[in-house]
């Protein structure tokens, strides 16, 4: 079938296709294609049967009734060889005119059941079918990333949001892209092809209620724009830019995006820290790792109500009732983490909590600072 996630979502083996709301991309265009190869092989089938249909009714003088005169062209066409309801062999006019239209019209019905079967081969069908469900799929999820380019960077921030129980949509250009990506999470992934930069494309991936974007592609410039689109159809996503001039990061500043990131400036840290502090880098690994075991950071919030909200560190007792360890507090108005705070901090309601545990004790912790229902 042909290719692409389609905001087609996959049934059993999915046939990869793509929804693209507001973008090209060749898949669609030779998809429109053969629907139009399917019409235009339709269109001149029923103009065969009307000519064959008027043409035996004025060459028998209306003799033959209008419904026999279609069935003559029905069986003719189709060569189906049935009993003849028109004398065509007592006049030379009807029997040349059998002839051409055996010959027309023989073509006009092989071209159109070709034209169908290219049509449900190739996967249009499915394609339709899938890409409807996709497109609802989308539009009913709710506080989801959206990752516009899977390149080299994009194709790893879209494994570990995956990893990490991240609702995703990707937006890719590029069909093999689209096909590697199809193939490697199936259906998890809802991915739309097509152009991120075109408003009709983010408002596809659902964007207004979207809680953050990755900006991914290629280009400095391409990148830039793409935020200041979003930002202007949701003001209060969280936008993070990858950026490839360093030079570029006041701009995207400017522009409202939170936080821009350099892959080639953090490689650089990355490397000399290996050298440095081999030790705080293996440690920093183990926080991000995708097991269940493993210890990893997270962002708590307390919500107003909940059994924590009020308290002094102390007497929350998180160490004690879910094993975790607060390494950073910060109340509703900041912006910054108070780290290693004391035991008397108080833990105010809708401030946040950075704490180090594996993925059942930092559940626990969220169950602690969640508000009754």
């Amino acid at each position: 079938m042909s290719r692409v996630e389609r905001v087609r979502i996959p049934l059993a083996t999915p046939p990869r296709l793509a929804v693209q709301p507001g973008g090209g991309g060749e898949f669609e265009r030779q998809a429109s294609e053969r629907r139009a190869r399917v019409l235009r092989a339709g269109g001149l089938v029923a103009v065969v049967l009307a000519l064959g249909t008027l043409g035996y009714l004025v060459l028998t003088g209306s003799d033959v009734s209008l419904l026999d005169c279609l069935y003559m062209t029905v069986i003719t066409i189709s060569t189906v060889g049935f009993g003849e309801v028109v004398p065509v062999r007592g006049a030379t006019d009807l029997t040349l005119f059998t002839i051409l239209l055996v010959l027309v019209g023989g073509g006009s019905v092989l071209y159109f059941f070709t034209s169908v079967t290219v049509f449900l081969v190739e996967g249009d069908l499915l394609y339709s079918i899938w890409r409807r469900r996709m497109e609802k799929t989308i539009a009913t999820m709710r506080d989801h990333v959206i990752v516009a380019g899977v390149g080299r960077s994009g194709i790893h921030v879209v494994r570990e949001l995956h990893g990490a129980g991240t609702p995703v949509v990707v937006i890719e250009y590029d069909t093999e892209k689209v096909d590697a990506l199809v193939s490697e999470f199936g259906e998890d992934v809802p991915t739309i092809q097509g152009d991120a930069l075109e408003d009709a494309t983010l408002i596809g991936a659902s964007i207004e209620n979207a809680r953050g974007l990755v900006a991914a592609l290629r280009e400095d410039r391409d990148n830039l724009f793409l935020c200041l689109s979003a930002r202007q159809i949701n003001p209060g996503l969280r936008i993070v830019a990858r950026v490839v001039d360093i030079k570029s990061t006041e701009k995207f500043r400017r522009v409202g995006v939170n936080s821009v990131v350099s892959p080639a400036l953090m490689g650089g840290r990355r490397l000399a820290h290996e050298i440095v502090r081999p030790a705080v880098v293996s440690f920093v690994d183990t926080l991000h790792a995708p097991s269940v075991e493993s210890v990893e950071m997270a962002e708590v919030t307390i919500e107003s109500g909940s059994d924590i909200g009020g308290l002094k560190l102390r007497d929350a007792n998180l160490r004690g009732r879910c094993n975790c360890l607060v390494i950073g507090v910060r109340g509703p108005e900041s912006e910054r983490y108070h780290y290693n705070p004391s035991p008397e901090e108080l833990l105010q309601p809708e401030g946040t909590l950075l704490a180090l545990g594996n993925r059942s004790e930092i559940e626990d912790l969220r169950a602690f600072a969640r508000a009754p229902s």
